[in-house]
């Protein structure tokens, strides 16, 4: 069985979504509630047919999706080097300047693209960046 390729998503920041509660944050409630959301939908469908990990550049929880998020780098490289992906994907500004900020590229390559619930990222420019990581992780398939 061929290993499916890898792929770091690096987002901005955790915030409070659905039923988590402030006093007692469940993980696993929180990541079940993230992949039903528009994020976690988008995610699904421009990592369709490869492994990914979800990271965020600030951990901090917020309560709203406006945070004014500050990476914690020193967690993201963590992050990158224990997971080993084969593409890092930064979504959006907070992202970005993590990523940039850690010198990423040194791990695997970097593609930046908005935040994935952009208003103005469609469906035509989820095809595009869904077909920028085919072109980087498998080649071949042009």
């Amino acid at each position: 069985m061929k290993r499916r390729k890898k792929i770091m998503i690096v987002l901005q920041n955790p915030y409070e979504r659905g039923e988590t509660p402030w006093n007692g944050w469940d993980l696993n409630r929180w990541k079940k509630e993230f992949l039903n959301s528009r994020t976690g939908k988008r995610i699904h469908y421009l990592c369709d047919g490869y492994s990914f990990r979800i990271t965020n550049a600030d951990t901090t929880l917020s309560k709203t999706t406006m945070h004014n998020a500050h990476p914690n780098y020193s967690y993201v490289r963590r992050r990158i080097r224990n997971y080993r992906p084969e593409l890092i994907l930064a979504c959006g500004n907070t992202a970005h300047k993590a990523v940039t900020s850690i010198d990423a590229a040194a791990y695997a390559p970097v593609l930046y693209m908005p935040h994935p619930t952009w208003r103005l990222l469609g469906n035509y420019g989820l095809k595009i960046i869904h077909r920028e990581i085919e072109n980087i992780l498998d080649p071949s398939k042009d």
